[in-house]
Parts: structure tokens; C-alpha cells; sequence
């Protein structure tokens, strides 16, 4: 989620699951040093964040998610080609590939 205004309903949502103290936890573990890979591995390792990403993600796609309150934000899901290979898959139009699906453990 490279975009601003998309992230920021992650952050709200997040601040709804944990409370402000939770935010405030998160603020404070954050390192002073700039960089994605500085920001990434505090913000992965912040308590239960793989459940309230995935939850998010649901929530987002259901057009679920909440603003301060009870007042849920008209998100409209886009699909965004942010792929290398662009908008189409980078196989023949009318071809497939085989795909692997490995679930994700229950994180509930």
C-alpha cells in the first residue's frame, strides 16, 4: 500500500484495534533511521500485526473499514498494476501457469 491515503485507513483501523496506546507503542518502536527496510521490520514485529493486516485487508476489500467511531470510509478496492510486467500477466493472452497454494497457518 504505497499510497498515502490509503495507508492512513490502516493506520486508523489499527488505532481502532489497539487503542491509542497501541499507535503510541508502535511510534515509539520505530527506529530514527530512514529507509523502507528500517520502517518494515518494527512495523512486522509489532504485536499480532500479521492478524491485524490480514483483517485489514478483509475489511478493506469488504469495504468495511472504520473511521473513528462507528463510520465506516467509502473505500473503493482498485486493482492497480504496480507489477514489473505491467497491467497483463507476463504469459500469452489465453495460456495459463500452474499456480502453488500453500494456506496460511491460522493466525486467529
Amino acid at each position: 500500500m504505497d499510497q498515502v491515503y490509503a495507508t492512513n485507513f490502516f493506520f486508523q483501523d489499527l488505532a481502532n484495534r489497539t487503542g491509542r496506546e497501541g499507535i503510541i507503542s508502535l511510534i515509539a518502536s520505530m527506529p530514527h533511521e530512514n529507509g523502507q527496510v528500517a520502517q518494515q521490520n518494527p512495523l512486522a514485529g509489532f504485536p499480532d500485526m500479521q492478524r491485524h493486516w490480514l483483517q485489514f485487508g478483509c475489511d478493506y476489500l469488504d469495504n468495511n473499514v472504520h473511521d473513528t467511531g462507528l463510520l465506516t470510509v467509502d473505500v473503493k478496492p482498485q486493482p492497480q498494476s504496480r507489477s514489473p510486467a505491467g497491467p497483463d500477466p507476463p504469459w500469452p493472452k489465453g495460456e495459463s501457469i500452474p499456480l502453488t497454494y500453500h494456506p496460511a497457518p491460522d493466525i486467529a
